[in-house]
């Protein structure tokens, strides 16, 4: 594996933990009366939120759950 892509999987599961984290303080504060934020560029943060869909696909049923709960949201 050449350096590069060593340092690209490094920052992916870099990021794919903040994520994880992100989601373990959130949602017990969603829980307890929190909103729903939409972002003002949609398409642009859906774009952006694709990679970690497809890292997701198989934790939550598969990639036609998260398509069905785009499609809705």
């Amino acid at each position: 594996m050449t350096s590069c892509r060593r340092q690209t999987g490094r920052k992916g599961k870099q990021f794919n933990g903040l994520i994880v984290a992100d989601e373990a303080s959130s949602i017990p504060l969603a829980e307890h009366g929190g909103h729903v934020v939409q972002p003002e560029e949609r398409a642009k943060w859906e774009e952006g939120a694709r990679g970690v869909w497809t890292d997701f696909a198989g934790t939550v049923g598969g990639a036609d759950k998260i398509e069905a709960i785009r499609k809705i949201a």
